[in-house]
């Protein structure tokens, strides 16, 4: 099989250790490997990220054979995808719903909004398009695109082996205590004051020695975080911890301290941290929404219902319980070994295949 000879990928933002901006490197070292030659554009890029990749304004210099556009919200660039005329394969991240971010971030709202518009126009013109799961493949046929492939989010595995964070471990690690844990840019439709009910629970009534972190980026979200400071001041709960954004170290460390991990999330196109937690051996307690239970391939503890003292409950009997604790993590080795580097391989050379079957059709 005859692979592209170039690949240019193409992200309105880059952060080196989000779940795009993950992937993206996780690709990019993928199909070099294959000796593609490969190149990174970008509008936004942080410190760590910015020396590998090109500016946004340069890729209508790209004479390459493909593009991977990665989306998950609007953005003016994307516009001159469908300018360039060079055939393109949509990644779609999924993208959160505009009536979360009603008055918390009203440019986020907008953005949202005319995110709907372009995915439409992106997905209608690629010649594939890719979900991380069944449920962003519903959206993508929704916006009208004519052939779509369900392919697992690619996992960055050179991040998991780098040493974590001694001053975390040793400050919250070993002490007895129980550390619930959540991960995620912390915005609405994550529902971190569900985390809290639940939280404010176990503490009450099950183990008074209990933590919770929410690990994840506050940028733009201050309105939230207030609400959600107010709400933690009203139920006089202590022992609860916003990081805001860490290194992956740091992310590290925290998987490695945590008892249990909780998703009270509304809507994810894929759940990159339930992988996380089951890759570091954390029972993952999870709200059954949007993509979460395929994310989570039949493991874990999952909830149809927001019932706090229930999760609460829960967590305490499996906690408390060495035959269900084993038992669940066992379920999630084998869940996670889906995810695998090399199962991952073997998807992405099917997809190229696929894609070079698309254009000797002519996408």
């Amino acid at each position: 099989m005859k692979w592209p000879s170039r690949i240019a990928q193409l992200a309105p933002q880059i952060a080196r250790h989000d779940a795009i901006g993950n992937e993206v490197f996780a690709l990019h070292a993928f199909f070099r490997r294959l000796g593609i030659q490969s190149e990174i554009y970008c509008d936004l890029a942080d410190a760590a990220s910015r020396p590998h990749v090109r500016a946004w304004e340069k890729v209508s210099r790209f004479k390459g054979s493909l593009l991977f556009v990665h989306f998950s919200h609007g953005a003016p660039g994307l516009a001159r995808v469908c300018e360039m005329g060079v055939p393109f394969v949509l990644i779609y991240h999924g993208s959160t719903p505009p009536d979360y971010f009603r008055g918390t971030n009203p440019l986020l709202e907008q953005a949202s909004r005319e995110g709907e518009k372009q995915l439409a126009e992106l997905a209608q013109r690629a010649c594939l398009c890719v979900a991380h799961s069944s449920f962003t493949a519903r959206r993508l046929e929704e916006a009208g695109s004519r052939h779509t492939l369900v392919l697992p989010y690619v996992l960055n595995e050179a991040l998991y082996s780098a040493g974590g964070d001694p001053k975390i471990e040793k400050l919250y690690g070993g002490d007895g205590w129980v550390n619930i844990l959540t991960v995620g840019r912390i915005t609405p439709n994550k529902r971190c004051e569900d985390c809290i009910f639940i939280y404010d629970y176990y503490k009450r009534y099950i183990e008074p020695k209990s933590r919770l972190f929410l690990v994840g980026d506050i940028q733009g979200m201050e309105c939230y975080r207030e609400r959600l400071e107010h709400l933690l001041a009203e139920l006089g709960l202590r022992d609860v911890y916003f990081t805001g954004a860490v290194s992956q170290r740091v992310l590290v460390s925290y998987y490695r301290i945590a008892t249990a991990y909780i998703s009270m999330s509304e809507h994810e196109g894929f759940g990159v941290p339930l992988v996380e937690a089951m890759r570091f051996g954390v029972p993952v307690f999870a709200l059954a929404a949007s993509a979460v239970a395929e994310t989570l391939r039949g493991a874990g503890l999952l909830f149809t219902e927001k019932s706090w003292p229930v999760i609460a409950e829960a967590i305490g009997l499996v906690l408390n319980d060495h035959a269900a604790l084993e038992q669940i993590l066992s379920e999630q080795r084998e869940a996670v070994a889906h995810y695998s580097a090399e199962k991952a391989e073997g998807r992405l050379r099917a997809l190229l295949q696929r894609i070079a079957e698309q254009l000797g059709e002519s996408c």
